[in-house]
């Protein structure tokens, strides 16, 4: 009896402590996306789209559609520029292979996050090459605050940013603006 009364008590304090861990003090919000394809030639079709499905979590969507099939030649420059208190720095800049990076695991936790993410909502491949004609899709991408640590600064301005390249030709690009606004205190 005392053994099932410490077990949830256990339980009982970490389900508290996570929610009361779980309070960021900012609400994220993204002003913008923009997705661009810049070679015609490498890519028929790039959209992408997101919504808001409350605070502090919005849902995106893209499709895909290549005019020739990339193997090793495709890389991806991803990058994180944030602004705060008039600053700016570089918060993450990676070169990726990616034929490499669908054979490996991804070592940065925000990248690797997002990588297993998109990959859980979309019918991108697991492996090279990456087709031509084929329509990929992505549909309810979940980002949320779960992203950032808890220690973001806010205010903070932030782009992430993919540029997608074929023989280190930019084929096409994609921005997404981002804001953390602090959590007024009632």
């Amino acid at each position: 009896m005392l053994q099932n009364g410490l077990f949830f008590l256990i339980i009982w304090y970490c389900l508290n402590t996570t929610e009361t861990a779980a309070n960021w003090n900012f609400i994220l919000s993204f002003p913008q996306l923009i997705c661009k394809p810049i070679i015609p030639q490498v890519i028929k079709r790039l959209e992408c789209s997101y919504s808001q499905l409350g605070p502090n979590q919005f849902s995106g969507s893209g499709l895909v559609m290549l005019n020739q099939q990339l193997g090793t030649e495709f890389d991806v420059h991803v990058k994180v520029t944030i602004r705060t208190h008039g600053k700016y720095l570089k918060f993450l800049d990676l070169k990726l292979n990616v034929c490499d990076t669908l054979k490996a695991s991804m070592s940065v936790p925000l990248i690797r996050k997002l990588y297993n993410n998109v990959l859980q909502s979309s019918n991108f491949p697991r492996k090279c090459p990456v087709k031509a004609n084929v329509l990929y899709n992505i549909s309810n991408l979940i980002v949320d605050r779960s992203y950032f640590p808890k220690y973001t600064p806010s205010p903070m301005d932030f782009n992430f940013s993919i540029d997608y390249f074929v023989n280190e030709k930019k084929f096409a690009m994609l921005l997404l603006e981002g804001t953390t606004v602090p959590v007024r205190m009632k």
